[in-house]
């Protein structure tokens, strides 16, 4: 868990924030970054992969033994 204490963090802003996790996760290699599945988590995510040039996916379900990921299917819809 890493604390962010400047005053720019106080509130939320997706321009500020996401240059913060990207400089982490480069920092320290990360393979994954794992986000909450509601609106600011899904705003930040897709900033933050965007930084890295990296895939986003939401709303995953699980993360199975091979890698790949299990999402919900809704109506039959992918």
């Amino acid at each position: 868990v890493y604390v962010a204490e400047q005053s720019e963090y106080a509130k939320y802003l997706a321009g500020a924030y996401a240059p913060a996790v990207a400089h982490i996760a480069t920092q320290h290699q990360a393979t994954t970054i794992v986000f909450p599945a509601t609106s600011t988590g899904k705003d930040l995510s897709a900033r933050v992969a965007g930084a890295l040039d990296a895939a986003q996916a939401s709303d995953i379900l699980a993360v199975n033994g091979d890698g790949t990921l299990t999402r919900a299917l809704y109506a039959g819809n992918v």
